[in-house]
């Protein structure tokens, strides 16, 4: 495996771009690969965060060979000390295949310390062709079907 990330930051403006490739996982499969190339960008306006970015996965597997594109925007506002609020939407399109998805959300956020943040989340999904896009990365629903659902839980930034 091999990825390398950069960004660039200036005032209120941040950009990142990266790059991820994988190889198969022993010799009989090394040819085979899951490659990503990701685009990001936020912009601080006053207290709001607006946030956008891209990503094609391209994998090229014996059971699978597929390009995925992965595009989403979002914001985020303070309302009151530690607590915030922000909303989402997020595309997912398989090239060459009627399998798309769409989540969008909106949280409930409260900063429990700088790196560490609880939240609840509203979601729903809708997806077409055999797209499974549930609304959390663990849930996933029958194909082409959709979902609306609360998730709630603490994350934590290394």
């Amino acid at each position: 495996q091999i990825g390398a990330n950069a960004a660039y930051a200036n005032g209120p403006f941040t950009v990142g771009l990266g790059y991820d490739k994988q190889n198969g996982t022993n010799v009989a499969l090394a040819s085979e690969t899951d490659t990503r190339t990701y685009a990001g960008a936020k912009y601080m306006l006053s207290a709001t965060t607006l946030y956008a970015g891209f990503m094609r996965r391209k994998n090229e597997l014996a059971a699978l060979d597929a390009t995925t594109d992965l595009s989403w925007v979002g914001v985020r506002h303070p309302i009151a000390g530690k607590l915030g609020i922000g909303a989402w939407l997020v595309k997912t399109d398989v090239k060459d295949t009627p399998d798309e998805a769409t989540l969008i959300g909106a949280s409930l956020y409260y900063d429990l310390s700088k790196r560490t943040q609880a939240y609840l989340n509203l979601a729903h999904s809708s997806n077409d062709g055999a797209s499974r896009q549930g609304v959390s990365s663990s849930v996933y629903t029958l194909p082409g079907g959709a979902m609306s659902g609360i998730v709630a839980g603490l994350a934590h930034s290394f």
